[in-house]
């Protein structure tokens, strides 16, 4: 097994010449270090002497094969990743190393290699590497920084600074998963006081821009930046019971840095001192503000976001602008703590500043409800209902006119019995959803109606025995029925699992047959029927070599089947995990 190993690696490594060495440098060696390290802090732990030094991690090497017939590849045929982790303490010198290394990472895509290191000592915090900095929602969060991270706490005040690349260039590529992308970078601060999860007072600024010229042929993609501010404040009384939670982002967003600079009347230097304002530039904002109640018995949630038209940074993963959401959820348990009621309601609308064709307006609410009836039977049910309309601004656009309604029921039962050794567990869990939706005919094409019902049901039953013997079985089924088509799922699961020598090597078995079929019948749609068949099988074992060493194997095929129709395929994959813990 470890020659597969070494061999998929090495292969894998050679055929992948625009990895960087350097990067390949530092995972050998980060890995090495752990590995002398480990054997010092074993060597260590057998003496009874207490220590200052503490050590404890873990480092591993997976290995992935792969093939498939009758489809494209989904991944590489070959890949392996170097992991590791590792903590220790140093006379209350707290420090940590995490690498993450992969041969499947390639320039057509942003990396998905990983190596950070943290170190922290009373009040300062210092964290090196790719790091992942939350400050707010809307000022710096789901974006990781290749820099580093300093972070002061001393008494009551704060600080924090961070900086780095939060991606590198990637040129055009004919890879449907590569995206073209200049580099770009990121730094930000902040600075106040009190602590983010109690009363607090923050400011936080950002200043991100891609880097000009780091593409050769940009072509049509404009290099931008952005400068954002952010007031955060935060109460917190009666010993944690009341909470309030507010922030608001005020970010200028520059789309092509390429344009002509301009100044701002009265404020001279400020847009080449800080930030370079732009023809193009523009401000906006967003915010939002949460207040939290906790009793014995209830708990209360609600808040209130906003996110102006056109709102945009680079500090940010992922943004949706142009709406505001009001949300409320309300918790009680009684009967002690054998019922627990909640209810969630939200409210939002879109076209703030009316420069939509239509308004989108959405309410959603529901409830849901879990009680233990004596000591095996707990039931969970709810019930969600979400209504769309979109209103279109003048009469003369009707046509966008569209009113929907998903109305979803839920109920789930769960019994556990035990005899003996055996534990016996089964549960039903069932789901009925029904969608409406109103639209205006048009006269010149006919209208099919696009409603459907669903209904999904699951059993599913398993046992399990104190000598760590498992077995379960399960079902599916699902019915959607629309005025166009008419879909059947349903499908099998059995599954086992063995331990073996004394429980230090253990083998899981499952397989998996599933069918669908659908019966078309409409006036435009001709009448017919389609399916399809899928065969699955996966082994999972784990052997526990020694008391920190572990070898996993996991193999997983797939048949799909069109019955009888093009398309079909099957597909392998199998991994090769070992794990060192220290």
């Amino acid at each position: 097994m470890l020659n597969l190993v070494c061999g998929i690696a090495g292969g894998r490594m050679r055929g992948r010449s625009e990895f960087s060495s350097t990067a390949n440098y530092i995972s050998v060696a980060a890995v090495a270090f752990l590995l002398l390290t480990s054997v010092s802090s074993a060597t260590a732990q057998q003496t009874s002497s207490p220590s200052p030094f503490k050590l404890e991690g873990q480092v591993g090497l997976a290995a992935e094969a792969y093939s498939c017939r009758g489809i494209p590849e989904r991944r590489a045929p070959t890949s392996s990743q170097l992991f590791a982790n590792t903590q220790f303490n140093i006379f209350g010198l707290k420090s940590g190393l995490n690498l993450l290394y992969s041969t499947d990472d390639t320039r057509v895509r942003q990396s998905m290699n990983r190596l950070a290191f943290t170190g922290e000592w009373r009040w300062l915090q210092v964290s090196l590497g790719d790091v992942s900095p939350m400050l707010t929602k809307y000022s710096l969060s789901g974006v990781t920084v290749r820099g580093g991270l300093l972070e002061l706490t001393p008494g009551k005040f704060m600080v924090t600074l961070t900086g780095g690349r939060t991606q590198r260039a990637v040129a055009y590529s004919q890879s449907a998963f590569g995206r073209p992308s200049f580099a770009q970078w990121l730094y930000a601060a902040r600075i106040g006081v009190g602590s983010s999860n109690g009363t607090h007072f923050h400011l936080i600024g950002v200043l991100a821009r891609e880097q000009v010229g780091s593409l050769d042929e940009p072509q049509e993609l404009a290099p931008a930046e952005n400068f954002s501010v952010t007031p955060d404040f935060g109460f917190s009384l009666f010993q944690g019971r009341f909470t309030l939670q507010a922030n608001a982002t005020a970010v200028v967003f520059t789309q092509d840095t390429r344009t002509a600079e301009v100044d701002l009347p009265g404020l001279p230097g400020l847009s080449s001192s800080l930030f370079r304002l732009r023809r193009g530039s523009r401000l906006s904002f967003a915010g939002e503000v949460e207040a939290q109640l906790r009793l014995d018995g209830f708990s209360f949630r609600g808040g209130y976001e906003r996110v102006e038209p056109g709102f945009q940074t680079l500090g940010v993963g992922y943004v949706i602008s142009d709406h505001h959401v009001v949300t409320a959820a309300p918790t009680v348990t009684i009967l002690n703590r054998r019922l627990t009621l909640g209810g969630t309601f939200s409210w939002s609308r879109n076209n703030l500043l009316g420069q939509r064709l239509a308004t989108l307006t959405r309410m959603q609410w529901g409830t849901n409800m879990q009680a233990r009836i004596g000591s095996n039977l707990t039931i969970s049910a709810g019930y969600q209902q979400m209504d769309n309309a979109n209103r279109p601004v003048a009469d003369s656009l009707a046509s966008l006119f569209q009113d929907q309604l998903v109305r979803t029921f839920m109920v789930t039962p769960n019994l556990v019995m035990r005899a003996g050794s055996l534990t016996h567990s089964l549960t039903l869990s069932t789901t009925y959803q029904k969608f409406t939706i109103a639209l205006l005919p048009v006269a010149s094409s006919p209208l099919i109606s696009p409603n459907f019902d669903n209904v999904n049901s699951a059993l599913t039953y398993s046992l399990t025995a104190n000598s760590g013997l498992t077995f379960s079985l399960s079902g599916t089924y699902l019915r959607s029925n629309t005025g166009a088509t008419d879909l059947d799922a349903a499908g099998v699961t059995l599954g086992s699992g063995v331990p073996f020598f004394q429980r230090k090597l253990r083998v899981n078995v499952s397989a998996g047959w599933s069918q669908n079929w659908s019966s078309l019948a409409s006036a435009v749609t001709p009448a017919g029927s389609t399916g399809s068949t899928q065969w699955m099988m996966t082994l999972t074992s784990s052997l526990q070599v020694t008391r920190r060493d572990a070898i996993r194997l996991n193999l997983r095929g797939l048949n799909s089947d069109l019955n009888g129709a093009s398309g079909n395929f099957k597909e392998l994959q199998a991994t090769l995990r070992y794990d060192h813990r220290f």
